[in-house]
């Protein structure tokens, strides 16, 4: 029996937004969020933009989306919804710790030529427990932002013990940045201005200064008009 492949991506996907809407994650699109204390935990099921009409490559990324940190950091228009390219942690299933080893990034292929119904059965039954063994557990330990202030503390140390890990976003030169804005995002402006002030000591030039400059000024300048208002 032979199906286009489109057809039965469509098909897969529903399988996991039912499978996600159990566990309280929203939908629009390929795209399921879970709301929790000022973020949100995020699953984005993505394709091969080479896909073809006999091929379909798909895996997922994942990770948390926290109002307002694009704004601040990218100097973007706020999304209306949590989405890829706006997030503020992302990864691949692949790259959580505890998950198995794999030599290369944990993607599903369908075919024309694959044996239906059993391969995908077999796909439907790999995604679900993906998802249900690793990455609704690892994202289950985001409830708040500090618990994102945590995983990049705890990221930075531990980053090379495993190269997978080097694959999770934000990189090490950006993680001190991140974290002076999440502080400044639960309401820690002191902790945010030190860590700045430090950056801007360091011995650096180009992109990362200037981009630190900018985020002290323009923070500098809300912190400034929400005392006028407030006074």
């Amino acid at each position: 029996m032979t199906q286009n492949v489109s057809t039965r991506f469509r098909r897969i996907h529903r399988k996991v937004q039912q499978f996600l809407a159990k566990h309280q994650f929203m939908a629009r699109g390929q795209t399921f969020w879970r709301p929790k204390c000022g973020l949100s935990q995020v699953i984005v099921l993505r394709r091969s933009r080479w896909n073809t009409a006999d091929d379909c490559l798909f895996w997922f990324t994942i990770g948390i989306f926290v109002p307002g940190f694009s704004s601040l950091f990218w100097e973007t228009q706020e999304p209306l919804h949590p989405k890829e390219g706006f997030l503020t942690i992302s990864l691949g299933i692949d790259n959580i710790p505890g998950h198995p080893a794999t030599t290369e990034t944990l993607m599903w292929q369908l075919k024309t030529d694959d044996l239906l119904p059993s391969k995908d059965d077999q796909v439907v039954q790999q995604v679900l427990g993906e998802l249900e063994v690793y990455t609704i557990p690892f994202l289950a330990r985001f409830q708040k932002i500090q618990d994102a202030i945590e995983f990049l503390d705890w990221l930075h140390t531990h980053r090379g013990e495993n190269t997978k890990w080097n694959q999770i976003q934000p990189n090490d030169v950006w993680i001190p940045v991140y974290k002076a804005l999440l502080h400044w995002l639960q309401g820690d402006a002191d902790i945010c201005f030190r860590t700045l002030e430090a950056l801007l000591r360091e011995d650096r030039t180009g992109y990362f200064l200037d981009k630190v400059e900018r985020i002290r000024e323009r923070l500098q300048r809300q912190l400034l008009s929400n005392s006028s208002q407030s006074g």
